[in-house]
């Protein structure tokens, strides 16, 4: 969802927050059990004991922008009980394990070891709806807004679709690309956003 469009080799379009990905996000919330929260018929809460996670990539910082446009956040309007609360985790990566993923080593900049959780909730996470408590698999406690050193997965363990199924995938909204930039995407890899939805007791504060 929402990759970088300039790179993009059968990508999606750059991530709207006014979207698809509202109407989806906002949907799902509902079929879990939200309720409708602001004028315009929107669900912008989630569900009693709901979190909603998205993991972005750090070079992606307009991404989790467009993200909070679905979401009333409690900033907005200060002492508003209906509102969301945020919680941002950074993730650290061991180096290793992200440089192994990589078939070209191009500069200082050609991968990061970070990236971000965003966690929406109705509810204050800690304590509104988990504990604090230390984390189970890495160090510190789950108050706090750094976590590490998680190792990525490595590329066979990775889910691949070819270029066709990609096509099928995106149909019409797929970027178009001069042949340059094709070319120069067979050696880039992607950044993307991965979104879940979560009851309280199995969120990946617990880690």
């Amino acid at each position: 969802m929402g990759v970088n469009s300039q790179i993009g080799l059968r990508r999606l379009q750059p991530l709207d927050g006014n979207g698809e990905i509202k109407s989806l996000i906002q949907a799902t919330m509902l079929a879990r059990g939200a309720q409708v929260k602001s004028d315009q018929g929107e669900i912008t809460v989630p569900a009693p004991g709901e979190i909603v996670c998205f993991h972005a990539a750090s070079d992606r910082p307009g991404a989790i922008s467009e993200l909070r446009k679905i979401f009333r956040l409690a900033a907005a309007t200060r002492g508003d009980t209906i509102d969301c609360e945020q919680k941002d985790i950074m993730v650290v990566f061991q180096e290793e394990s992200v440089r192994s993923r990589k078939k070209r080593i191009k500069g200082s900049e050609a991968y990061r070891c970070d990236s971000y959780l965003h966690l929406f909730s109705g509810l204050t996470l800690i304590p509104g709806l988990v504990p604090e408590k230390r984390r189970l698999h890495y160090d510190g406690f789950n108050t706090g807004n750094v976590m590490g050193w998680v190792t990525c997965l490595q590329p066979n363990s990775l889910w691949e679709a070819t270029r066709k199924d990609k096509e099928k995938i995106l149909g019409p909204k797929a970027l178009k690309l001069t042949t340059a930039e094709q070319i120069s995407c067979l050696l880039d890899s992607s950044a993307f956003i991965f979104l879940f939805i979560c009851s309280s007791n199995t969120n990946p504060l617990n880690y």
